[in-house]
């Protein structure tokens, strides 16, 4: 399932700039 694995490496990316923004 690539389709969950692409989403939750978006989110981790998007959590991690977040974080540091």
């Amino acid at each position: 399932m690539p389709t969950i694995d692409r989403k939750t490496s978006v989110e981790r990316q998007r959590r991690s700039t977040k974080s540091i923004a």
